[in-house]
């Protein structure tokens, strides 16, 4: 579990985020100004400091100075959520160590979390003990017969295999282990494979995991939906051999990873009216079905000079696409 030391003087806001961690499964100690902060990390060093600027005694920007300054705690990523939220106050920070700013006040929870975890995932925070050597996949499948026959296959392809009777038990797993690839079914108990896809492509610890979906399901409109939430490929359970799943896998190994970003839209700022009139989507970025919100849901596949970008609007909430996938530049 992560630990996070969040340097806060106001005990309201301390409180809102004591309960948001809790429900995120992250570890967190609150004090109360830099003083604090800084006798906190003689005992326990954290795994990511959230810091607050404009408290009583040593402000921010002076606690964030002195960590910079100590080099046991070079490496430990800084999340400045400060009300300050002018330019040369980022900027200043910034310069001094911070890794990132959020301001507080305009930042949602999900969007401090999502940079809390993006930062954690950078590796900065978080060291894992071991380096890897061996490929672990996770595999989804309640079918007994499946989930056995792809074990004994993959372990004898030299892979560490862990298996999900249900959908909420490989949410689980994937909070303890981050496996290397993920087989997926979409008809599971409990949670199904759609929802378990977009919960993984929706968290930043998660969301370069690829996806090989196997189902039994193979309607070009199914196939189009799992690779809309996410999915890297598509193999039809009990059509396909296992060779041809052992080379997917291998495949999408190799492969360099794809990031993926659901985007808010602000549907009255700069061009949102006329993108949304040029897509043929709702003026206000809202679900024909539902009335929720739409977001862009954007997948990144490539590195700096050849990067490629896709985007299409879903539903935040039914996760009905809006259109075909289309490219965004």
């Amino acid at each position: 579990m992560a630990r996070i030391l969040m340097v806060e003087d106001n005990q309201y806001t301390r409180e809102i985020y004591q309960r948001k961690f809790d429900m995120e499964k992250l570890e967190v100690r609150m004090v109360t100004g830099g003083e604090e902060c800084l006798q906190s990390l003689e005992t326990s060093r954290p795994d990511l400091i959230l810091m607050d600027l404009m408290m009583p005694g040593m402000n921010g920007v002076e606690a964030i100075h002195r960590i910079r300054a100590d080099a046991r705690f070079a490496r430990v990523p800084i999340l400045v959520l400060s009300a300050r939220d002018q330019f040369e106050d980022i900027q200043k920070v910034k310069g001094m160590g911070a890794d990132a700013y959020l301001v507080k006040g305009k930042s949602r929870l999900n969007e401090v979390v999502a940079k809390i975890k993006e930062l954690l995932y950078q590796g900065r925070g978080v060291e894992e003990s071991e380096e890897k050597k061996t490929p672990e996949i996770l595999v989804f499948e309640d079918d007994s017969f499946f989930s056995e026959l792809y074990r004994k296959v993959l372990e004898q392809g030299n892979f560490i295999v862990r298996i999900a009777a249900d959908g909420e038990e490989g949410m689980e797993i994937l909070k303890k282990h981050k496996p290397d690839l993920i087989i997926m079914d979409l008809m599971l108990p409990k949670m199904k494979g759609y929802e378990a896809i977009w919960k993984i492509r929706a968290d930043s610890l998660t969301t370069r995991i690829p996806i090989l979906v196997v189902s039994a399901h193979d309607q070009p409109e199914e196939v189009k939906k799992a690779m809309l939430m996410g999915a890297n490929d598509f193999l039809v359970k009990g059509k396909a051999n296992l060779d041809e799943m052992i080379s997917k896998v291998q495949t999408l190994l190799k492969k360099t990873p794809e990031r993926h970003f659901r985007i808010e839209i602000i549907e009255t700022v700069l061009d949102a009216p006329s993108l949304a009139q040029t897509l043929g989507i709702d003026q206000g970025y809202r679900c024909t079905d539902c009335g929720k919100p739409m977001v862009l849901d954007l997948t990144v596949k490539g590195e700096n000079g050849n990067r490629e970008l896709r985007g299409n609007f879903v539903c935040s909430t039914c996760r009905k696409p809006a259109a075909a996938p289309k490219p965004v530049h």
